[in-house]
């Protein structure tokens, strides 16, 4: 028997259909300007507007955004992981 395949993260982009990346683009811009506006107490903790621009963040923010939904869903639920 052969073990299934796992199904790709749903923040790797080049997985994403357009749809999907469009509104996981939207989500993470929005989840960027409210960590801008309440969590970044200082210049250097800033995300840049220009994030799409830098590989390494539009690697990483995708992978931040889903852990925090996932931790806000848990909190809010009451269930673990």
């Amino acid at each position: 028997m052969t073990a299934p395949t796992p199904q790709p993260p749903p923040w790797t982009w080049s997985n994403l259909e357009d749809d999907d990346a469009r509104d996981l683009d939207t989500a993470v811009q929005a989840w960027v300007g409210d960590y801008n506006r309440h969590l970044a107490t200082k210049t250097e903790e800033i995300i840049p507007a220009c994030w799409r621009q830098h590989l390494a963040l539009t690697q990483e923010l995708p992978v931040q955004y889903y852990r925090w939904r996932a931790e806000l869903s848990r909190r809010l639920t009451g269930k673990s992981n």
